[in-house]
């Protein structure tokens, strides 16, 4: 499982770095460091997982690096979804991209502060293995054909049709009617579960519903992460909100103040129903330094979080409904796997002589759906055959 973290964030910063090199800025050196770091590691982790089953402080090592590498997953996914280069021409799109550039200045910055953060857990992380003996099994290097032929899983995974998502429909249907129904007081919602589980993909098929799209007058999505910065939070749900609605974004919003960022959502807020999603929220202090900016004026206004922390909840006043994601059934899970390695086979069924492998390989993703279809998505580029997987042309 940790292996199969490790090597998608190790394709996953090839692409990145071989799509997106114009708009690395300074952040280019740290993530050449951190894929340097994460493929030494990776080349223990083969020996690490054999040996972890009868060695609890080896099980605990590679929970680590199952975790850190999630964590950089979730660095380089905001990076790619804030700062990637929108689409189009003319003058009129020239300024707004230019103006909005300016923005992101500071989301850059803090980005670079969350990637150094990584990176030292990533180096302590290693340092550590020396206590276990680990024997080194080199693999090959992400080559220049896997980069081309590399999709991003967990960007793919946000926004897969929903006959591609398995077993998303009834807790969708559950978190739309929490929303949409209930008291008109403002109220919050908390999706809870570990990395990996699909928190994010399961509160963005709701947020971009129908039903939401249509109940509320106004919506924004944030970004929490573990390191933030009060202003940008403010800031980000501030542009989304104006976006959404598309209404001209103040012309001070870079240069503005905590207090006046609070004071300018509370004044647009009010008396309109709206929606936001605080995203990834690692404690509850980054919703204490933000909350006076959403008024309650009993319009049915609700707030969604996603979080690995089973306690946020409890922290959060006004919280009427926890939704604990768990991990897929066993079903589910092979459906979902089968769906993404044999897309190509007739109703996307698994070769019977690939079977066990194929099982054993699902086993390792422990019914974590980001981890099946990241997997599902390599195997899908291979050809099939009985004694393993070669790369396909």
């Amino acid at each position: 499982m940790a292996m199969i973290a490790v090597q998608v964030v190790l394709e996953k910063l090839a692409s990145f770095v071989a799509e997106e090199t114009r708009f690395l800025g300074g952040v280019r050196g740290g993530i050449d460091e951190l894929r340097d770091d994460l493929h030494s590691m990776k080349s223990f982790l083969q020996d690490a997982e054999e040996r972890s089953e009868s060695d609890p402080g080896l099980r605990a090592w590679v929970k680590q690096v199952r975790d850190v590498a999630y964590d950089a997953e979730d660095i380089l996914e905001e990076f790619m979804l804030r700062f990637s280069p929108s689409h189009g021409s003319g003058f009129v799109h020239f300024l707004r991209d230019s103006y909005r550039s300016t923005l992101k200045l500071s989301a850059r910055h803090r980005l670079a502060a969350h990637l150094e953060s990584i990176k030292a857990r990533v180096r302590a992380i290693s340092e550590r293995r020396n206590a276990f003996s680990l024997n080194r099994i080199d693999m090959p290097s992400t080559s220049s054909a896997a980069v081309e032929k590399w999709h991003d899983p967990r960007i793919a995974s946000l926004y897969l049709d929903e006959a591609d998502v398995v077993g998303i429909e009834n807790p969708k249907h559950l978190l739309v009617s929490w929303l949409v129904e209930g008291e008109e007081k403002l109220s919050s919602i908390s999706v809870v579960g570990m990395g990996g589980l699909g928190k994010t993909t399961l509160v963005k098929k709701v947020y971009d519903s129908h039903p939401i799209r249509r109940s509320f007058d106004t919506h924004s999505w944030v970004t929490v992460s573990k390191s933030f910065a009060t202003a940008e939070l403010l800031r980000v749900a501030l542009q989304e909100f104006l976006e959404t609605a598309n209404e001209p974004l103040p012309d001070n919003l870079q240069s503005m103040t905590d207090v006046q960022l609070i004071d300018a959502l509370r004044k647009y807020l009010w008396r309109r129903r709206y929606v936001i999603v605080l995203d990834d929220v690692w404690n509850v202090n980054a919703w204490e330094t933000i909350k006076y900016a959403f008024p309650d004026c009993n319009c049915g206004s609700r707030i969604i979080f996603t979080t690995r922390l089973g306690n946020l909840a409890e922290s959060i006043e006004n919280t009427t409904h926890v939704y604990d994601l768990q991990p897929l059934p066993e079903n589910e899970a092979w459906t979902l796997f089968c769906m993404k390695a044999f897309r190509g086979e007739p109703k996307a069924v698994c070769p019977p002589e690939l079977e066990e492998m194929s099982r054993d390989i699902l086993r390792k993703c422990e019914g974590l759906p980001l981890a099946i279809v990241a997997i599902g998505g390599l195997l899908s580029k291979k050809k099939k055959s009985r004694f393993g997987m070669e790369e396909s042309p």
